[in-house]
């Protein structure tokens, strides 16, 4: 072997580098680009999700403040219908009690009249 061979040699093993090199480059610039795509999906898919639960917090905030306003009314209704439900069942009692009170007070004055007329 000269070192005319060994020349050649080196020269093709410099090109084939150099080659090698222009691959690797091409490679690590597709790697990059697709890196680049997908990191850029990712943030529009972040964005899309944060949209949609934003959405559906709005919707729900809507729900609940519907919710608090029924709940007040049937609070308000409840309390109505209660005192009126009460009020039917326990009107003989209420009645009864007036009546045994103004009696009790009605006894109670004509004893103290009758003691004054003696």
């Amino acid at each position: 072997m000269t070192s005319n061979d060994n020349y050649v040699t080196v020269e093709i093993f410099n090109a084939r580098m150099d080659r090698l090199e222009a691959i690797n480059e091409k490679n690590l610039a597709l790697i990059q680009k697709e890196n680049a795509e997908f990191r850029e999906q990712i943030k529009e898919d972040m964005r899309n999700g944060f949209d949609k639960i934003n959405a559906q917090i709005i919707v729900l905030q809507g729900d609940t403040e519907g919710l608090k306003h029924d709940v007040t009314g049937l609070y308000h209704w409840d309390y109505w219908l209660l005192s009126i439900i009460l009020v039917l069942f326990a009107m003989p009692q209420i009645i009864a009690g007036v009546k045994s009170l103004f009696s009790a007070i009605t006894d109670g004055i004509v004893s103290i009249l009758t003691l004054f007329k003696r």
